[in-house]
């Protein structure tokens, strides 16, 4: 997992940012989506992290005999 990152910035400073999906919203005014750089979310960080960890754990931990 060497190309992963949390945040975009990470991404990018690795040498992945044409792997970093664009963003999109839908404009009722104009009927058409338009396109954002994804943002920085360092608030949410540790909260991603903790899920991951726990997603890893159950995917690696020993499974039990039925």
């Amino acid at each position: 997992m060497k190309s992963t990152s949390v945040q975009p910035t990470r991404a990018r400073v690795k040498g992945f940012a044409d792997r970093i999906a664009t963003g999109y919203y839908w404009n009722k005014e104009k009927s058409s989506y338009k396109g954002f750089p994804p943002q920085d979310c360092p608030e949410g960080e540790g909260d991603y992290q903790e899920i991951l960890n726990e997603l890893i754990w159950f995917e690696f931990m020993p499974k039990g005999k039925d």
